[in-house]
């Protein structure tokens, strides 16, 4: 229905639809098909504490992981507030690889 009616008319007869959740419905009309189950699970975030985060990125910056030829800078956001400069570098694997030697590691 949200594909081929306006905004203004469906809200006629839902009067508290807003346009956030209509333009949801239709982008999720075009995308998939009508009839299609809707995925709304909830992905918890993972928090971890400093020793493992600190572990985790010594692997990161050891030699088998990066080169040592940093080309600029990121910030990394964490949920304490506080902003880490951190440079971007080349990696000599693939992301998954890494979390594969990590986990190896362990």
């Amino acid at each position: 229905m949200a594909k081929y009616v306006k905004f203004s008319i469906i809200q006629i007869f839902i009067p508290d639809l807003i346009a956030y959740c209509f333009n949801v419905a239709r982008r999720h009309v075009n995308v998939d098909d009508k009839g299609v189950v809707v995925d709304d699970t909830i992905t918890p975030t993972i928090r971890y504490d400093d020793y493992q985060l600190e572990h985790f990125i010594e692997l990161l910056v050891s030699p088998h992981i990066c080169t040592d030829m940093p080309f600029g800078d990121t910030k990394l956001y964490l949920s304490i507030d506080e902003i880490l400069l951190i440079p971007l570098i080349i990696l000599n694997l693939a992301p998954q690889r890494i979390i594969i030697q990590y986990y190896k590691l362990l």
